[in-house]
């Protein structure tokens, strides 16, 4: 049984390492985007059940689409790691607005109350964003 346990353990620290050197470490501003992206998820999901719109397909999309930016920050950090710059910290931060734009989106859906210079500031983003990084 100490076998068994110590086995899962050693996987389990080498999974966690190599998702580490990956994503390139676990820093605040990669915690901030992984605490965002759940959010964000969590209220996409509620706005769903709250519009009567609860779809499995449309949540299997939303998390193909969050394995997707995961995989470009991971890309991202291997180029800065090979090209000696620090892509991967705009990358992030990049993904950091869009899900807070898309946490604001959910919320105001759902009814919650937006500061209205924060929506502005919202409106501007959005109409600035053509995808492009």
């Amino acid at each position: 049984m100490e076998n068994t346990i110590t086995i899962i353990k050693v996987i389990g620290a080498g999974i966690v390492s190599g998702l580490a050197y990956l994503f390139g470490g676990m820093d605040m501003i990669f915690c901030v985007l992984i605490w965002l992206i759940t959010i964000d998820y969590i209220t996409g999901v509620i706005n769903a059940i709250v519009q009567g719109k609860l779809n499995s397909e449309v949540g299997a999309k939303g998390i193909a689409k969050k394995v997707g930016m995961l995989a470009v920050v991971a890309i991202s950090n291997l180029i800065s790691q090979y090209a000696g710059m620090d892509i991967r910290t705009f990358v992030i931060g990049y993904y950091i607005a869009n899900e807070s734009i898309s946490i604001l989106e959910n919320a105001g859906k759902m009814g919650a109350p937006i500061p209205k210079r924060l929506m502005d500031i919202l409106e501007q983003l959005k109409k600035g964003d053509d995808g492009d990084i």
